[in-house]
């Protein structure tokens, strides 16, 4: 049987990467020997590895060297093609199982955490538009407060503009009255007196004549005096009605200052107790805005540990799997070395 039926009783299938992996078997590529996966293969395809082998070696034997260009670039694509031959041909059945179940657990977790993920920052999102909500309507009750506050001042500060300006009518008028009344009567007064005087002058001459008539002179003059005691105490009671007056409207004045000043504290309490609920509210949000940042910060965190640990066990199985296919490859070789001879490698160089 030839080489061409050789090769074409393989199955067409695996024929290339028989062929690459005879190569493998029978040529050594870097000082590094690697052996065909499996022992059971049948005397055809033995055969077709080392016709391929044998071609491999004559078309090596064809270069200048094997640092040429040539050279370099068909091991670059042939050790490609080698990795790929002998990691299907290495990996079991069960071993793709366990890789392919490894994968999916970890596209699982993977697309887990990214729901996760989208989960909390919906929530977050949500969170933050409700906290935006509550601090907006928060922002419209102060504005409504200060408002409010604003018109109770403006309306207490008319309130008493207006008491004063009544209390200084009322005060002034009393004032006018008063000083009026108390101008009318020095006036009435000094008329008195003026009258009394020319009647003292006027009558000096009947007084004289009249000196014998004492009894009788006094007599008119204790009536004068009567009258003008009389006179003055209506006098003195008009200013005393007028000064209750005055005290009357001062104690009115009091009252309502008392009264305004009152008001005036009381909205100056529930004032500040508008301005410590309003601290309160913002105290208890900025505290909920806190907590969401440390929650931010621990899962991010947590995802990162997460990763870390993923990435610490990937190395690890990766070292273990490593060293598992370095002691396959050398009980591989140890069975290769006992079935059939080697083929060494003979380049011509030229000098």
């Amino acid at each position: 049987m030839d080489e061409t039926s050789r090769i074409s009783s393989v199955e067409p299938e695996k024929t290339d990467i028989m062929l690459a992996l005879s190569s493998i078997s029978s040529y050594n590529l870097s000082d590094q020997k690697v052996t065909l996966p499996g022992t059971k293969a049948t005397p055809p395809t033995w055969n077709m590895f080392d016709f391929f082998a044998k071609a491999f070696l004559q078309f090596v034997m064809t270069l200048e060297t094997d640092q040429s260009s040539e050279f370099v670039r068909f091991h670059q694509y042939f050790s490609k093609f080698r990795d790929i031959a002998f990691t299907r041909f290495c990996t079991s059945s069960e071993e793709k199982g366990t890789i392919d179940s490894y994968h999916s657990k970890i596209f699982q977790r993977e697309e887990k955490a990214i729901k996760d993920i989208a989960a909390l920052e919906q929530q977050l999102a949500f969170e933050r538009e409700e906290q935006a909500k509550a601090f907006s309507r928060y922002q419209v009750a102060e504005d409504h407060l200060q408002q409010e506050e604003q018109h109770v001042k403006d309306e207490a500060l008319e309130a008493e503009q207006n008491l004063q300006a009544e209390f200084n009518a009322i005060e002034e008028q009393e004032q006018k009255a008063f000083e009026t009344e108390e101008s009318n009567l020095n006036a009435k007064c000094l008329e008195l007196k003026t009258i009394l005087n020319q009647l003292q002058v006027e009558n000096r001459d009947n007084e004289l004549t009249l000196r014998g008539k004492k009894e009788q002179s006094a007599e008119e003059v204790r009536s004068l005096l009567d009258e003008y005691n009389q006179d003055i105490q209506s006098r003195i009671e008009e200013l005393q009605r007028l000064h209750e007056d005055h005290e009357r409207t001062q104690s009115k004045l009091s009252v309502y200052q008392t009264y305004f000043r009152n008001k005036e504290l009381e909205e100056a309490r529930r004032q500040e107790q508008e301005r410590l609920k309003i601290e309160a509210i913002q105290a208890k949000l900025k505290r909920k805005i806190d907590a969401v940042i440390f929650i931010q910060y621990i899962w991010r965190r947590h995802l990162r540990r997460i990763r870390a640990k993923e990435a610490l066990e990937n190395k690890d199985k990766g070292k273990k799997e490593e060293k598992g296919k370095k002691k396959s490859e050398g009980a591989k070789s140890s069975k290769k070395s006992s079935k059939g001879p080697k083929v060494k490698k003979t380049v011509k160089k030229k000098k």
